[in-house]
């Protein structure tokens, strides 16, 4: 018992520094995405952020989430509202992030948290709420953009990074600001 024991603890050993090794491996690494598609910035750094900007010489600078998925608004919504239930949610679901972070090239303030009539909670930008494709299957798709259904037309959230830059001439750094949950009144 006491032998199996040695053993045992032995393997968990290898394992923990093996996974150090490849976690620090991992760090190291630069993100690649999708042919025609560049990461506002260039190492792994964009996953610190739960909302980043990609570019797209088709679509132009437009809101990612840390995984570099699409984000998405939808015409038929309002500010604070979506009109998006049911059947809707299951090609069109809703981005959440209680907390969001952004590189500096993005307005923190330009993000909140809403409740909706279905109880569920939704993150917004300019309070709009934002949502997924379930389409775009690889970081950098946006093989949503500008497909009508459900009673509108689903749009890529584009930005200029420029004119949201936190400060005049800011370049992307691997700072983050934070934006706190707010609620919409109503929702």
């Amino acid at each position: 018992m006491k032998k199996q024991v040695t053993i045992l603890i032995g393997a968990i050993l290898v394992m923990t520094v093996g996974m150090a090794g490849f976690a620090t491996a991992l760090l190291s690494t630069t993100t690649e995405v999708a042919t025609g598609t560049t990461a506002a910035t260039a190492t792994n750094t964009t996953n610190l952020h739960t909302v980043n900007i990609s570019e797209n010489n088709a679509v132009g600078s437009y809101l990612v989430d840390q995984d570099g998925m699409t984000l998405y608004n939808f015409s038929a919504d309002s500010p604070g509202t979506s009109a998006c239930y049911s059947d809707c949610l299951v090609t069109w679901p809703i981005f959440l992030a209680e907390q969001v972070t952004v590189p500096e090239t993005l307005n923190a303030s330009d993000f909140g948290t809403v409740n909706r009539t279905d109880g569920a909670r939704h993150t917004t930008f300019k309070g709009m709420p934002l949502y997924y494709y379930v389409g775009d299957t690889n970081p950098g798709d946006t093989t949503g953009k500008g497909i009508s259904s459900f009673g509108g037309v689903w749009n890529v959230v584009v930005v200029n990074a420029a004119a949201n830059a936190t400060t005049e001439g800011a370049t992307p750094t691997a700072e983050t600001t934070t934006a706190a949950s707010s609620t919409i009144a109503g929702y």
